[in-house]
């Protein structure tokens, strides 16, 4: 199951591999039909939920002592996001709407191939890598099973 698998591709792609982690799932047939998972990073925490057992307005923030990050669509398909600041300034930050969502990620696969861009491609490998590892992990945290 892919559960969280976007929320932790974004999350440990902006602040990289937790300290620890633990997962919190609703299971139905051994499977996780929607679950918590708790990154752990020393100084803050991050909290992904994730879940294919209901229909819900998805929303991300980013927060800090300073004001907030908030992205108000799945984190796969942002094209804006706005920051607020605690003294109540802000902006707001978005994308050129018209393109499709995955043209920036195309974009990178074309300019890394072009140029043999082996540490950056190992850069996102690595983030792919630390993502299916919580995942494994944390499913065999709440006793789910991974076929071999």
């Amino acid at each position: 199951m892919d559960i969280n698998v976007y929320n932790l591709n974004f999350v440990i792609g902006l602040f990289g591999k937790p300290k620890t982690f633990s997962y919190s799932a609703n299971i139905e047939r051994g499977i996780d039909t929607s679950g918590v998972m708790v990154l752990d990073y020393g100084n803050f925490k991050a909290v992904c939920i994730g879940a294919k057992d209901c229909q819900v307005l998805t929303a991300s923030t980013i927060q800090g002592d300073k004001g907030n990050i908030f992205i108000e669509i799945p984190a796969n398909r942002i094209d804006a996001y706005i920051i607020n600041y605690n003294d109540g300034e802000g902006s707001v930050e978005s994308f050129d709407e018209n393109k499709h969502r995955m043209l920036y990620e195309f974009e990178t696969f074309i300019e890394i191939i072009d140029s043999n861009d082996f540490e950056r491609a190992n850069k996102y490998l690595e983030v792919s890598e630390i993502v299916a590892q919580i995942l494994q992990e944390g499913r065999a945290q709440v006793g789910i099973k991974i076929k071999d």
